[in-house]
């Protein structure tokens, strides 16, 4: 996603070089249409220039880029108020681009506002030149006012466009942000290996549904794992672990029910308003299950079983006392040879 973020921001800086780039082409003709050779030569320059700063902008150069345009823009203010186009309006561009403090690819957001304030202060300086020693424009009445007019409207036409781009990049921004807080909270939600919930989620989601009329916590531990990954490798210890969720999450996908890996190997499971006798059943059907697959990965097959302890709540007791007590019932089928079920049904 941050990749995709970073094309739609290449892409709206690229819009602002190119419609900078056509505006400078049409000031090619009109200058050179109204004899005024300079300001011309400038515009050619500055069309090489846009063309430079798409590739910067392609290579992520953003903080140059920015900064380039600020100040090839002052720069076209300057070169053709001083030489012949005194007097049209050429400075609303200063205006123009000191508005747009929202582009900011620096680390300081100061810096957009730096820009302005020496935007605006030229804009005064070339206001004071133009009133007392520019000469008057060296091009007829209607050339003025066409000028004028002209300038007023691709400002008003940059302004509006750049206002529309910065839209969309807030909108790009937004939603990195919220696929980021999405990404962020999924990996703190639930186990990276297996996809089952994490620790914090299962225990808030187990507070949530404790006033259910019934809850069966139940605990199972894969039966000599260590062995498995000593003999097979943790890799094929790791697919061990996947299949047993993906096994439980089928017997458990129609069921109110939450699956957490608690630690290692160990997966814990809450059902909720089911009677015990049908979730005992189905734990010891899923305990079948798992001791008769055949466990294959890149050419090793093996078999593998699980233990499980169950225990049924008690209104009054707490959630983690609940997993402490399964945990012990856990322990006993481990006593007892494993790839057992060891259930205690308390009355409620």
């Amino acid at each position: 996603m941050k990749i995709l973020g970073e094309k739609y921001i290449s892409g709206i800086y690229a819009k602002v070089v190119i419609f900078s780039m056509i505006i400078h082409i049409s000031y090619i003709f009109i200058f050179g249409f109204l004899s005024l050779m300079l300001p011309m030569y400038y515009n050619i320059f500055s069309v090489f220039f846009y063309i430079m700063m798409l590739f910067a902008i392609k290579k992520g150069f953003y903080r140059f880029g920015v900064t380039a345009v600020h100040a090839e823009v002052s720069l076209f203010v300057i070169v053709c108020t001083l030489t012949g186009a005194a007097g049209v309006n050429m400075k609303m561009y200063l205006l123009a681009i000191a508005s747009l403090v929202y582009f900011c690819p620096y680390r300081h957001k100061s810096i957009p506002y730096i820009f302005s304030i020496a935007e605006i202060i030229l804009y005064v300086i070339l206001e004071l030149f133009e009133q007392f020693y520019a000469a008057a424009p060296a091009m007829r009445d209607a050339a003025v006012i066409f000028l004028k007019l002209y300038n007023a409207c691709v400002v008003f036409g940059i302004m509006l466009v750049s206002a529309f781009l910065s839209d969309v990049s807030a909108a790009v921004t937004r939603k990195r942000l919220t696929d980021e807080n999405k990404a962020l909270t999924k990996l703190a939600n639930y186990d990276q290996l297996t996809g089952l919930q994490s620790r914090y989620l299962f225990l808030k989601r187990v507070e949530t549904n404790k006033e259910k009329y019934a809850m069966t916590v139940c605990i199972g531990d894969i039966d000599d794992f260590k062995v498995i990954n000593d003999t097979y490798g943790h890799i094929y210890g790791d697919y061990v672990l996947q299949k047993i969720a993906e096994i439980m999450r089928g017997f458990f996908e129609s069921e109110k029910a939450d699956i957490c890996r608690w630690g290692g190997e160990e997966i814990l499971l809450t059902v909720y308003d089911i009677p015990f006798e049908e979730v005992y059943d189905k734990i010891e059907q899923l305990r079948k299950t798992i001791s008769e697959y055949d466990f294959c990965y890149e050419n090793v097959t093996s078999k593998v079983t699980m233990t499980f302890g169950m225990y049924q709540r008690n209104a009054e007791e707490k959630v983690i006392d609940l997993i402490e007590k399964a945990d012990r019932l856990l322990y006993k089928g481990k006593t007892k040879g494993k790839n057992v079920v060891v259930k205690k049904e308390l009355s409620r």
